[in-house]
């Protein structure tokens, strides 16, 4: 067996050693080695997030993410790249089967500000999955179904309203309005089932 020479770029380093083999030389009745070494350039990273195919088809190409937790004082930013067109079943740490993919990120802060942040090296990210302007949202724990509809309590001069409302975008703790409802309005939240249109409320505030 040979060794071969394979050149890498100019402005990269060794980062690892992917494997090494024995090579004989039966000349000298020695033993050489040869190595295959994974290289690149510390400057250009990407990050390679793993997550749920349920999260990764909410994503789109450009979507910002903050990296945190990597080591540094402050938070740096990521764009997706690219989004792995196959996922593979994966089991958690719970031992469930998850349907997992990979996700490309590239770091766009400068490198001199995330000296130190090299191959491998774990990272916690924020991908912001959607954002608009001048949102009016509201808590998901003053929403409930009312016939079909989404509908809320309305607040106003002590005692409230049942208001139909349509709804937009959501997380797991607000949801934007898109009709139904302007910015400044009060609605009550975990209104219980006794609770109806004309009902007097106080505010809890002022019962303390």
């Amino acid at each position: 067996m040979a060794c071969g020479r394979v050149a890498g770029a100019p402005d990269g380093v060794a980062l690892r050693q992917i494997f090494q083999l024995p090579v004989p030389d039966f000349q000298h009745i020695a033993l050489g080695l040869c190595g295959l070494w994974h290289g690149g350039d510390a400057a250009q990273l990407e990050i390679v997030a793993d997550l749920l195919s349920s999260d990764a088809v909410r994503l789109q190409t450009g979507a910002i993410a903050t990296v945190e937790r990597w080591g540094g004082d402050t938070a740096l930013t990521a764009t997706l790249t690219r989004i792995s067109p196959a996922a593979e079943t994966r089991i958690s740490a719970l031992g469930i089967d998850e349907q997992r993919l990979d996700v490309i990120f590239d770091i766009t802060t400068p490198a001199v500000e995330r000296a130190g942040l090299g191959d491998g090296f774990a990272v916690f990210l924020r991908i912001t999955e959607w954002q608009t302007e001048d949102a009016v949202q509201f808590p998901l724990s003053a929403l409930f179904k009312r016939r079909g509809d989404w509908t809320v309590f309305r607040a106003e001069d002590g005692t409230v309203t049942e208001q139909i409302i349509s709804i937009g975008r959501q997380n797991a703790q607000f949801a934007e309005v898109l009709e139904g409802l302007d910015a400044g309005m009060q609605v009550v939240t975990h209104p219980n089932d006794q609770l109806m249109t004309g009902a007097e409320i106080v505010q809890r505030s002022s019962l303390e």
